[in-house]
C-alpha cells in the first residue's frame, strides 16, 4: 500500500454485509449461494466493504490438472472503482492464498479472461503463474 493510512481490515463476510456489497456488485448474490455450499467469502474494509474475495473448495480431482485432488479456487475477487488500483485487491489474494494454505489444500487456482489486464496483474503480483488457456467458441444462430 502506497498510503499507510490506507489499510483494510480483511474479516469474513457476515449475513449485514450483504447488501453493501450488492450495492457495488450485482451479481453477489450469486457468489454468495455458492460459498455457503463449498467456500469462504472475506471482505476488505475500511470504514465501509471496499471489496471482497470468494474462495471455493475444489469437488473433485482437477481435470484441468492431473493428480490434484485436495485444491481450492478463487471465483470472485471485487473491488469498489474508487478504490481500486490501491492493493486492495493484492491485499484480498494474498489472504485468500493464506486461507486455502491454513485449510490444508495443495494448490489454489484462479481464472480471469486474457484481456482483464488489471486482475493478471493483481495474480502475478501474488506469483500465479500461467498454467493453460481455455478457447471459447460461437456459433452464430441468428
Amino acid at each position: 500500500m502506497d498510503n499507510p493510512n490506507f489499510k483494510p481490515v480483511i474479516r469474513k463476510f457476515h449475513e449485514k454485509d450483504f447488501i453493501p456489497i450488492e450495492k457495488f456488485d450485482e451479481d453477489f448474490k450469486f457468489a454468495l449461494e455458492e460459498c455457503k455450499k463449498i467456500g469462504w467469502i472475506y471482505v476488505a474494509v475500511i470504514k465501509e466493504i471496499v471489496g471482497y474475495i470468494t474462495i471455493i473448495k475444489g469437488q473433485e480431482s482437477a481435470y484441468f490438472d492431473d493428480d490434484i485432488i485436495n485444491w481450492a479456487e478463487i471465483r470472485e475477487l471485487h473491488v469498489k472503482p474508487n478504490f481500486q488500483n490501491q492493493g486492495v485487491g493484492t491485499l484480498l489474494t494474498k489472504y485468500a492464498i493464506k486461507v486455502a494454505y491454513n485449510k490444508g489444500f495443495s494448490h489454489i487456482y484462479v481464472s480471469t479472461d486474457d484481456f482483464n489486464k488489471p486482475a493478471r496483474q493483481v495474480y502475478e503480483k501474488c506469483g500465479f503463474k500461467e498454467f493453460n488457456r481455455i478457447v471459447r467458441y460461437k456459433y452464430e444462430l441468428h
